[in-house]
């Protein structure tokens, strides 16, 4: 008689988990040397002062802004193929609930930072 092997569900998930997060491990060296801060501080005064724009800074804002995005989609993808994967899932309710999850964590971590850098 052969034995299936026992996979635990969440580990399976949180591998796919840190490997959905590796585009965003890419993301902070685009700012090396503060090259983004300057690009987006050099876009705001002359914004503000009503002079002309650099093609430098803007193109390296949409450059950067299309790589935020590419990473935030390959992130989502990544993470609901874990979450097939792990729960083996066929039902589209839970298609949704997983979708709810993701909202709900963001706006959840997102309230937690603004209480924490009240303190």
């Amino acid at each position: 008689m052969q034995q299936r092997a026992l996979v635990n569900p969440f580990a399976c998930y949180a591998e796919k988990q840190l490997v959905a997060r590796i585009p965003f491990y890419v993301l902070p060296l685009a700012n090396i040397g503060g090259y983004m801060h300057e690009a987006a501080d050099r876009l705001v005064t002359s914004a503000m002062d009503g002079g002309p724009m650099g093609a430098g800074p803007i193109g390296a804002t949409i450059a950067f802004f299309a790589l935020a995005v590419s990473a935030m989609v390959i992130f989502i993808f990544w993470l609901f193929q874990g979450f097939k994967t792990a729960t083996n899932s066929k039902k589209a309710v839970h298609k949704w609930i997983f979708g709810g999850c993701i909202v709900l964590s963001e706006v959840i971590s997102k309230m937690m930072l603004v209480l924490i850098s009240n303190i």
